[in-house]
């Protein structure tokens, strides 16, 4: 009762010093009252009052406000009595014991002001530390309710402390009507022991480690718990990102491409699913607690043994070495060593890459190089090689012979067009391996030596492109065909003079036989009726015989004598037909820009083919001639409406000799077209006209439209 009057006291200074000064007047004047009544024991116990007031509530006024007033009550007693009274010395006694009360009562102020100042500061501190701690705490009662919560519980719910209090917890925290049923303050009602559990609460935004204390009142009755809530979302969140490493880097490890090891002092304690593959098993464990030197190859143990030692110290460089597979096939691999722990301890973190393959690879390339190498430096031809600039990049060393120099760096870095004799034919060369698929075969040329001297070669080449088909250089082979070209020219000389003497040879015996004839034609008439008329005729059919074998002479003898040539098939067989008259036959030519290599007498072949349909087909109204691609190669078909050719007839039809006229046209086509690999066959139905078919290989075609091969596209 009396502890709330003196906090309200202290809490209105100007209220205790009017008590002070009130007390002080009354007792002042009733002592005076009572010494002018002739009373002097009673009243001067009333300033005792103000006496403890003022040093109660002032301690460093308490003293001099007694001398002060033990001055003023010894003035006063010494004045109503005339300084001779009875009551002096009791009043100056008096004065002594409110001295002494005085200093007492300021002693026992000092000593409660320091008591309450000790408790106010440790009040502050411990409300300082209640607020200071980061820990979320709250005081609550048996029904949830909060009794206090620290400044960062209040701040994490967005409230006041002083507004927390009395609310439901779960209200607050989990703005939900009921607690949760991991709840430890629930529990801790239950048992009374002490409870901790990691939730995670949206609403106070991480995670948090909650542990709730049993809370006791001064009678040791259980009140309620000490709930603190430490947010542990940093520490979850480093662990969850700690989880996800290891995860992502045991699954880079096992989903590793390259084999990866740990060994510990040269043992074993790690060994992904790839490092067992490439070892030759697919069980890892199989590998654990082995020496790590078992699986290196005898030749290769003594240097490994020493990246053992060093290798818990320090990152060692990429080395080749040779690993031994459980069976002992030995294995090349690239290895690499970095140190690494292990459960707490150094250890070593072994990758290595099995190479075999590379290795055998580059065995096999050093050994095609090699090869490459001693082909092209034996090669008798020259090996050619441009650039995008047209300029000479590589050449072989048979180019020095070839053309006239002392070393093949003489002639490196010239342009193309120094190599010719007529630049411009290289441009015409060019053109034609963009038409025919971007290469060419056997192009004859006049290219020049060093000197200036001319020399005839023959030139298979290919071009170089970019995927958008920019011209990127070309390479290909330069054979030199100036021997070749002296012996054709001698050949033919030679062919010539032989064919000029055949023509007059054939020349005078078709005369001698043309008077033979005659003379057989005159002496059948005078024996005419006569048994000699019939050896007559026997005669003249050996005559005609000769004549005509005579006359096959001057066809086979040109067959060969020019060299074969590109054609395009069309405007051969067109040439064909003007040479016949075909007024009345309707022939159609579907062979649409294609090139043929054959010989120049082709034209004869299409010809003898319209010629006989005109002579043997009887009834022939349409001719026509068509390509198709096939497997075999380019298929020129020609067919006639005519009445075609018997089954007995088809198996002697390109015999020498066989036919109704001289037996010698379809002969003489299959031969000129034999001569570049081209077969002709016969495929027609008896009764339904003819169907010759023309098989041109895949070499000796080309398209003049744009068109690639199928060859090609394949």
């Amino acid at each position: 009762m009396i502890s709330p009057i003196i906090t309200r006291l202290r809490e209105h200074p100007r209220a205790t010093q009017f008590l002070i000064f009130l007390t002080f007047v009354i007792a002042l004047a009733a002592n005076l009252y009572g010494l002018a009544a002739g009373i002097s024991i009673i009243f001067p116990h009333l300033f005792y009052i103000p006496i403890i007031l003022a040093a109660f509530f002032y301690p460093r006024w308490g003293v001099p406000a007694a001398v002060t007033l033990c001055a003023l009550y010894l003035l006063m007693v010494a004045g109503v009595q005339a300084g001779t009274g009875p009551d002096l010395l009791p009043a100056a006694a008096r004065c002594v014991v409110y001295l002494i009360v005085a200093v007492v009562v300021t002693w026992l102020s000092g000593r409660v002001d320091a008591q309450k100042n000790e408790l106010v500061t440790a009040k502050e501190e411990w409300e300082n530390t209640f607020n200071a701690v980061p820990d979320l705490i709250a005081l609550i009662g048996k029904e949830h309710n909060i009794i206090r919560v620290n400044k960062a519980m209040a701040d994490t719910l967005g409230i006041t402390p002083e507004t927390a209090v009395g609310l439901k917890c779960y209200e607050v925290v989990h703005h939900t009507t009921s607690h949760p049923p991991f709840c430890p303050h629930a529990l801790l009602m239950k048992d009374g022991q002490e409870h901790s559990a990691e939730v995670h609460e949206d609403t106070l935004g991480g995670d948090f480690l909650v542990t709730t204390n049993p809370l006791y009142d001064p009678g040791g009755n259980l009140i309620g718990s000490v709930h603190v809530a430490r947010d542990i979302s940093k520490r979850k969140k480093a662990e969850r990102e700690l989880r996800e490493s290891e995860q992502k880097y045991r699954s880079l490890v096992e989903t590793s491409f390259d084999g990866i090891a740990i060994h510990q002092k040269g043992i074993l304690v790690y060994v992904n699913q790839t490092a067992a593959r490439i070892l030759g098993s697919e069980d890892p464990s199989l590998f654990l607690g082995r020496s790590a030197l078992d699986m290196v190859a005898p030749a290769f143990r003594e240097r490994t043994a020493e990246r053992v030692q060093q290798a818990p110290d320090k990152a060692l460089e990429l080395v080749r070495e040779q690993f031994l597979k459980l069976d002992g096939t030995p294995i090349d691999v690239d290895v690499t060593t970095v140190p690494s722990i292990w459960e707490g301890r150094p250890a070593a973190y072994v990758t290595f890459r099995d190479i075999t393959a590379r290795v055998q690879a580059e065995a096999a390339l050093r050994e095609s190089e090699e090869r490459y190498r001693t082909i092209l430096e034996n090669l008798q031809d020259v090996y050619f090689r441009f650039d995008q600039d047209s300029r000479l990049v590589m050449m072989s060393p048979s180019a020095a012979r070839t053309f006239g120099c002392n070393t093949v760096s003489e002639i490196l870095g010239s342009p193309a067009t120094s190599l010719w004799k007529n630049p411009e034919e290289r441009s015409q060369m060019i053109e034609a391996m963009k038409r025919q698929g971007g290469s060419v075969q056997d192009w004859e040329a006049e290219f020049v030596k060093r000197d200036g001297t001319p020399f005839w070669v023959s030139v298979t080449a290919r071009l170089h492109t970019n995927p958008a088909g920019e011209f990127q250089g070309s390479e290909g082979i330069i054979r030199d065909i100036s021997g070749r070209k002296k012996t054709d020219e001698t050949l033919k000389t030679a062919l010539n003079k032989l064919n000029m003497l055949s023509s007059i040879t054939r020349h005078d015996i078709l005369n001698q036989i043309m008077g033979l004839r005659t003379f057989l034609e005159l002496s059948k008439e005078d024996l005419k009726g006569t048994k000699y008329e019939a050896f007559i005729d026997k005669e003249e059919q050996a005559a005609e015989a000769i004549q005509r074998q005579i006359e096959f002479t001057k066809y086979y003898q040109d067959i060969g004598v020019n060299a074969p040539k590109w054609q395009e098939a069309g405007l051969v067989i067109r040439e064909a037909k003007t040479q016949l008259n075909t007024r009345s036959i309707d022939v159609q030519v579907a062979v649409p820009g294609v090139e043929i290599f054959a010989d120049p007498l082709i034209v004869k072949v299409f010809f003898n083919l319209m010629e006989n349909s005109l002579r043997h087909g009887e009834r022939v109204t349409t001719m026509s001639f068509s390509s198709l691609e096939s497997d075999a190669g380019l298929v020129i078909t020609y067919r006639d409406n005519g009445v075609g050719i018997s089954t007995d007839e088809k198996t002697k039809l390109f015999r020498k000799g066989f036919g109704k006229n001289t037996g010698l046209g379809l002969f003489l086509s299959r031969e000129i077209l034999a001569i570049t690999g081209i077969t002709i066959t016969e495929n027609g139905m008896p009764g339904e006209g003819v169907q010759f078919e023309i098989i041109v290989p895949e070499e000796g075609y080309r398209f003049t439209t744009g068109k690639k091969r199928s060859s090609d596209q394949r």
